[in-house]
């Protein structure tokens, strides 16, 4: 929100043509849409992995920990080059 109105501020006079009035202008557009507000608790949850009831069932899972054993390494140019 601040960020925002600094910037625009640091534009005013600047070959972008922005003056105070449009900084002005974006003030009342972030405050329309509440950008100063705390956000909602719990507004974007992750989706479940699965349904109620189901366990997850990794097909293939690799933490790295024991190296790259698992994996086969190459040294070709990428798709497309």
């Amino acid at each position: 929100y601040y960020a925002v109105q600094q910037g625009c501020s640091n534009l005013i006079g600047g070959a972008e043509g922005i003056s105070a009035a449009d900084c002005t202008e974006v003030q009342k557009a972030l405050d329309a849409v509440e950008m100063s507000q705390d956000p909602v608790s719990d507004f974007n949850p992750d989706p479940p992995a699965c349904p109620s009831g189901y366990i997850p069932n990794d097909i293939f899972y690799d933490g790295f920990e024991s190296g790259t054993s698992q994996w086969t390494i190459l040294n070709e140019e990428p798709i497309g080059k």
